[in-house]
C-alpha cells in the first residue's frame, strides 16, 4: 500500500512540477513516469517492509510484553532501520 501511494504521489507531483528528481532517466530526458519508476518500486517496497517489521517488533515489545521502558530504543532502532533501508537501495540504483 505504501509503495503504491508513494509511487502515485511522486508521479503526480513530478508531472505537475511540484518535485524534481535528478537521476539517470532525468539526465537522458525521460518522461516523469520513467524518472519516478527508476527507483520508486524498490525503494517504497523496502520502506514499507521495514515499517511493517518495526511496527510488529514494537507491538510485540510494547503491547504483548508490556515493556514501556523499551520505547526509547525502539524509536531509535526504528528510525535508523527505516532510514538505512530506504536510502541504501536508492544509492545502489544510482551507482548503476
Amino acid at each position: 500500500m505504501l509503495a503504491f501511494i508513494g509511487w502515485s504521489y511522486d508521479t503526480l507531483a513530478m508531472r505537475h512540477g511540484m518535485i524534481e528528481i535528478y537521476n539517470g532517466p532525468w539526465k537522458r530526458g525521460a518522461c516523469p513516469e520513467a524518472i519516478v519508476a527508476h527507483s520508486a518500486p524498490l525503494c517504497y517496497s523496502v520502506l514499507g517492509a521495514s515499517y511493517a517489521v518495526i511496527a510488529a517488533w514494537g507491538y510485540q515489545r510494547l503491547v504483548q510484553q508490556g515493556d514501556i521502558n523499551r520505547l526509547w530504543w525502539l524509536f531509535l532502532a526504528g528510525f535508523l532501520i527505516i532510514s538505512v533501508t530506504s536510502s541504501v537501495p536508492y544509492l545502489l540504483l544510482e551507482q548503476r
